[in-house]
Parts: structure tokens; sequence; C-alpha cells
């Protein structure tokens, strides 16, 4: 875990007032011998074992009490503000708990020496006093290397107590406050400069791309409207454009990448082709029909729920129809509003369902999401459709055209419109 993830589950601790039972409370005991005794207290008293003597010792539990001036607690104050302020400590990286005081077991006192009036011309009593004394000193040896190895450790150092108003004015020095703000402004500045030209290269892109745009409306080129037609959009996005000629550049990009996506296969052969397939691939090889595009001019009818629309066409799978469907609002709200329940549309197969039999049937499902209705002629020609030749089809470009609020005529005129008044601004301008 990363020391932020640590701070926040302590700092969590702190304000629920669980810190006693979530953040681990250290002990360390100096043994008599020498050694050291450390560990983790627990929610209740434990008893803990010298190593080197084998002494026991009784350890007290996590204090669940608030700390005082002399015994130090991880349990902060039970108000709303004591608990607050322990928390952004913690988050701050301050400490909240006093450091863990070691408890140092003394020395067993020396025994003072007797003060006797022995006779220095007494044999006996001068053996006794230096027997005495040898005895002593071999009993205090231990606890004077004992005393000794705890001078020669350092002693812990306590760090300082910084109040949150101190670290607040460290951490917010007027200089990182000036520096902070200054990094800040250069960097809105040169924000605002890179969106600024990127403001300036959208229009004069949007301009010169619809200009093209018209050209290839106007000669019917299909090669030449599809190199334009990206920048076209990319320049409307920058700009936010939602007019009608932005809307007619958005529906016929999308026309474009629908159709350059056809498969090259006929559906109606690949479905005839798979009921003569044996069982056992069926389902394999059905799988290859998911993700092609495909253009339908059908008949729609209303399906089941608010959102299906069911595609009337004379497929079959064997002997029985195939039925086809697809999920759209864009299509729902068209069949709503159109005289003639059809049309002309490019969509992707999302699901394919088919049942070997018998009977055999097949159920397809298209993507409604990438569902694209055509509304211009040209480019459907490549796909195999002769709106010239067909007045039904025109009638459904007219009708798709009228729903979807685009029409290259309108673009036309604006355009016109705003060719003169942009050469009468010039030649004023010259004069």
């Amino acid at each position: 875990m990363s020391k932020f993830a640590t701070r926040l589950n302590r700092a969590s601790a702190r304000l629920l007032n669980t810190a006693h039972q979530h953040i681990p409370v250290p002990f360390e005991i100096h043994c008599s011998c020498g050694n050291r005794l450390s560990g983790l207290r627990r929610n209740t008293s434990q008893l803990s074992s010298c190593s080197s003597c084998e002494r026991t010792f009784y350890v007290l539990p996590v204090n669940c009490y608030p700390t005082t001036h002399r015994v130090p607690s991880q349990v902060s104050d039970k108000s709303l503000a004591g608990r607050s302020a322990a928390a952004m400590r913690e988050l701050l990286g301050m400490s909240t708990a006093e450091p863990v005081t070691p408890i140092v077991l003394r020395p067993a006192r020396k025994t003072r020496k007797q003060k006797t009036a022995a006779n220095p011309a007494d044999p006996e009593s001068t053996a006794a006093e230096s027997s005495q004394l040898t005895e002593q000193t071999t009993n205090v040896r231990p606890n004077s290397t004992a005393a000794a190895r705890q001078q020669s450790e350092p002693e812990e150092l306590r760090r300082p107590h910084i109040s949150l108003t101190q670290h607040l004015r460290r951490v917010f020095s007027p200089v990182r406050v000036i520096a902070f703000s200054t990094v800040l402004l250069l960097s809105l500045t040169a924000w605002w400069m890179i969106h600024e030209r990127q403001h300036e290269a959208a229009i004069r892109n949007w301009r010169t791309c619809l200009d093209e745009v018209l050209i290839a409306l106007d000669e019917q080129d299909p090669v030449r409207l599809r190199e334009f037609l990206p920048q076209a959009v990319a320049a409307a996005d920058i700009l936010e454009r939602n007019g009608e000629e932005a809307a007619l550049v958005r529906s016929l990009h999308q026309q474009t990448m629908a159709l350059e996506q056809i498969s090259s296969s006929d559906l109606i052969d690949q479905l005839e082709s798979l009921a003569n397939e044996d069982p056992a691939v069926v389902q394999q090889k059905s799988a290859l029909l998911r993700d092609q595009w495909f253009v339908f001019q059908t008949p729609l009818a209303a399906g089941s729920d608010s959102t299906t629309v069911v595609i009337r066409l004379p497929l079959l799978f064997g002997t029985e129809p195939a039925g086809i469907s697809v999920r759209s609002d864009l299509l729902r709200a068209y069949l709503q509003q159109a005289e003639t329940p059809a049309a002309l549309f490019a969509a992707p197969i999302s699901s394919v369902q088919i049942n070997p039999g018998p009977p055999a049937h097949a159920v397809l499902e298209l993507d409604g999401e990438q569902l694209v209705l055509l509304t211009l002629d040209f480019l459907v020609a490549d796909a195999g459709f002769d709106p010239e030749m067909d007045s039904e089809l025109r009638l459904l470009f007219q009708q798709q055209s009228t729903f979807l609020g685009v029409s290259t005529s309108s673009l036309r005129d604006e355009s016109a419109t705003t060719a003169p008044s942009e050469t009468d601004t010039d030649g004023g301008a010259a004069q």
C-alpha cells in the first residue's frame, strides 16, 4: 500500500474515532539483562517473555482513552473539531501521537556496605570482609554491564510538536504561493494561445473544406468528397457548429464511411450457401457474417417494443424465411414520421442465430447504433443502385433528407448568399 493510502486510512480512523482498533500501537521494554523486547499492543493485555533471561513481562492493552499530558494515546479528542484536526495532521504527515516511550527496568540497588568496627589486627574479620566484597562485586557485575550497555545506546530523539497552523504556514509560504501563481498564469496563457491558434486554423479549414465539398457535390466526385469531409467534420467539432451546414457535412461523412465498408459479397448468396452447408459447421461459418456491412432498401414495420424495427425482405434460409430486425431509436422515429414505411440505409450485422433444423431458420439482427440513412444519390450508385431509373428511390432520398434536416440545395443557396457579401466586403476594403 502506498504512503498516501496509508495516510488516508489513518486519517479516516482518526475522524471516525476508531484509531485504537485500526492503527497499530508499538511497545518497547528494556529488560534488566540488556535485551530489548518490542511488538504491537493488542486490544487485551498480553505477556511477553525475554529471549535471553526468559523473564515474563505484563504488557498493557491499547489505550482506548484520549491523550493526556502524561499518557500518550492513539485516540483523539471525542469532539468533532479534535477528530478533524487529528485527521488533517495525518493527511499532512504530522505526528498525531507521542512517540513510544520505552519501559526501562532499573537494575537492583546495590547493598550498602555495613559499617563494621572491625579490628585490623584481627585476621578472621579481615578475611570475612574480603570474601563479602568479592561476593558483592560478583553480584553487581551483570547489572553494571546492563547499565553500561544502556548508556552506550543513543537516546531516542523526540520530534518537536508542530501545530497545524505552523505547518500550513511552512507549506504555503509566500514564495511558494507566488511561484505557483506564476506557473499557473503562464500555463493558462500558453493554453489560451494554443486554443486561439487552433480556433483560427479551424475557421480557415472549415471555409476551405466546405467549398471543396460543394465542388465535389456539383461534380459528383466521391473521391474528392471523401478527401475533404473528414477535415470539415474536424473543423466543425472544434468550432462547435450545429447548424444545417455542419449537420449536412456530418451526415455525408457518415454515409461515405459506411459505404466504404460495404461487403463485396451478397447477403442472399451467403445465406443460400449456409443453407447447403453441413449442420456441424453452419454455426462456425455463420459467425463470418458478423460485422459485415450491407445496404438495405426495404419496407419497415414496428417491432414488439418501442425501439425494434422489423425489416421485411424476402430472404430465405433453405425453405424458411429469414427474420431481420434492428434496435434503433433513429429508425423507429423515422418510421413514425415517414409517409412511406420504407428506407434505404447501411448497417452492419451484429448477431446471427441459425438453427440448421429441421425446420431450418435464421434470425439476423443489425447494429442500430451504426445504422446510417443514405441521402446522396451518386454515392449509392457504387453500391448498385440507380436513382435516375428508380422513382421510388428518389422519393426515399427526399423523405430521408427531410427527416434528417439535411439538403444539398440549402447548402448551395447559403454558400451563394455568403459569396457576394464577402466580395462586397473585400471591394469596400479595397476602396
